[in-house]
């Protein structure tokens, strides 16, 4: 959220910076096969717990805590301890490229969850990636996270995935024509909902008849929703993070705009619907986890949730949930508290695994490495979230 994406060449240059500036230890010690304290399983998290990545990084490492302290009283994996490192990688790409070394070297994890954003991802995951460190990114739904590398895996579900969910079955009860579009152009994740909003609405046949940006961090947003009233949308797709999308919704509703609005994975959030209050109400979103969904494994792990930390989950604290138990699953099936290729091949092969998120409750890895799952759409009604069919 703070800085913006890489190029391709930018991005190995940075790699290749930390290899030849004091990263060569690091590296060494990497690709050598990690030395755990016998018997434990240990899984590095990377969440932003300050700046403005906490919104999502403090969820993140609870659900990811949360479910390493449930392993440890169901025996582990295959007897083994698990052990969840949370470090902050306070929305700080060189801070979190140096947690990412210092997880693949001196901590020795098995496995890394993280990082927070998309764009931290973009740069981060190479090094791990370089490091033969298996990935499993929670929260980074821009296009391309998993492409960085075969260590690289994707739980959340792509925004290539859940936008054109959202906007199919929004179109299905609202029949609209017309759209306007707006996104945030300096992020990763923000920037491609532009894009995906864009594709989607040409293939539905929905006529774009305005497109609005906006920086991370702006707070008035009157020019852009003005331009946008005097275009008489049928409904507005945004692509906001919740610290725009609340005002964004808040200034749209004081100017007198009634369009609904069609969000992506950042409308996933319960602070959208509180802190927007009555301008959220009709909003409509994809999701990877519905928070009434009634299985009895999610329904535990928000009851397990609630008593842990006093406050109900969100979709984040249960994707990074899901991560950890996966990761466990894979180790598990690997026989392995130690090796990275044996847990990346696992990862790999894995089919079924029991999750919270998910439209079926179970999970698997495409091919490529990314989410085999399918969300669901939702709607914000009198303040909560409801399933949108």
């Amino acid at each position: 959220m703070v800085s913006r994406s890489l190029s391709r060449a930018a991005r190995a240059a940075t790699v290749a910076a930390i290899v030849t500036t004091g990263g060569f230890a690091a590296n060494a010690a990497a690709h050598s096969a990690p030395v755990h304290a016998a018997g434990t399983v240990t899984i590095g998290v990377v969440a932003d717990l300050t700046g403005s990545g906490a919104a999502y990084g403090i969820s993140i490492a609870n659900g990811a805590k949360l479910a390493g302290t449930l392993l440890g009283k169901s025996g582990g994996v295959n007897g083994a301890q698990v052990k969840v490192a949370v470090d902050d990688g306070a929305t700080n790409t060189s801070q979190i490229i140096n947690i990412f070394q210092q997880d693949a070297g001196t901590k020795h994890v098995l496995a890394i969850v993280g990082p927070t954003l998309s764009q931290e991802a973009f740069q981060a995951d190479h090094v791990a990636q370089g490091l033969s460190v298996p990935v499993v990114a929670t929260s980074n739904t821009a296009p391309g996270i998993p492409q960085i590398g075969n260590y690289i895996f994707r739980l959340g579900l792509g925004e290539a995935a859940v936008v054109p969910l959202a906007m199919k079955t929004a179109l299905k009860h609202l029949h609209f024509k017309t759209a306007a579009l707006i996104y945030g152009q300096d992020n990763a994740f923000t920037k491609s909902d532009g894009t995906i909003f864009a594709a989607v609405a040409k293939t539905l046949g929905v006529k774009l008849v305005d497109t609005e940006t906006f920086s991370t961090g702006d707070k008035d947003f009157s020019t852009q929703l003005t331009k946008i009233k005097s275009a008489k949308p049928d409904v507005i797709l945004c692509g906001a993070l919740q610290q725009e999308a609340v005002p964004i919704l808040v200034q749209a509703r004081q100017l007198g705009i009634t369009a609904r609005f069609i969000g992506g994975n950042g409308f996933n959030t319960p602070v959208v619907a509180q802190d927007a209050g009555k301008a959220a109400e009709g909003a409509i979103e994809g999701t990877a986890w519905f928070s009434n969904g009634m299985s009895a494994r999610n329904q535990a792990f928000i009851k397990a949730y609630k008593s842990a930390y006093g406050k109900a989950p969100d979709q984040l604290a249960a994707q990074a949930y899901d991560a950890i138990n996966v990761i466990a699953d894979a180790a598990r099936m690997a026989h392995t508290t130690d090796s990275r290729s044996a847990l990346r091949d696992a990862l790999t092969k894995l089919n079924n695994v029991p999750v919270v998120t998910g439209s079926s409750g179970t999970f698997h890895f495409t091919s490529d490495r990314d989410a085999g799952e399918t969300g669901t759409v939702q709607i914000i009604h009198n303040g909560a979230y409801e399933e949108y069919k």
